[in-house]
């Protein structure tokens, strides 16, 4: 029998992909926020279903990214994930940001 001892917990880096999706994704719902407060024009479904498509394909690649991890034997600090979803977040609310005002002030429709 083997002395298996527990993994150390790591510090793993946040998700500099699932960032960048997220980041598209609330740009793209920030658009389309602003057209519908302008009443400009009407989104279609599609200016609607692709970014929430998007933000849902970052929830499976990061999840199953750290499932693969602990399969692999190294266990992430909790501290790690935490950040891993505060940058991904942040990088969804920065798109936001984006999308609307510079659709809704600067006319970037």
């Amino acid at each position: 029998m083997s002395d298996a001892t527990p993994p150390k917990p790591v510090s793993i880096p946040p998700s500099a992909g699932g960032t960048i999706a997220a980041t598209i994704a609330g740009i793209m719902i920030g658009r389309s926020t602003s057209m519908v407060i302008q009443g400009d024009v009407a989104p279609l479904a599609g200016d609607w279903l692709l970014p929430l498509g998007l933000i849902a394909f970052v929830f499976v690649v990061v999840n199953g990214t750290q499932k693969l991890r602990t399969k692999l034997g190294v266990q992430a600090t909790p501290d790690s994930i935490r950040r891993q979803w505060m940058v991904v977040g942040g990088g969804a609310a920065i798109g936001l940001v984006l999308g609307f005002f510079g659709a809704h002030f600067l006319g970037l429709n």
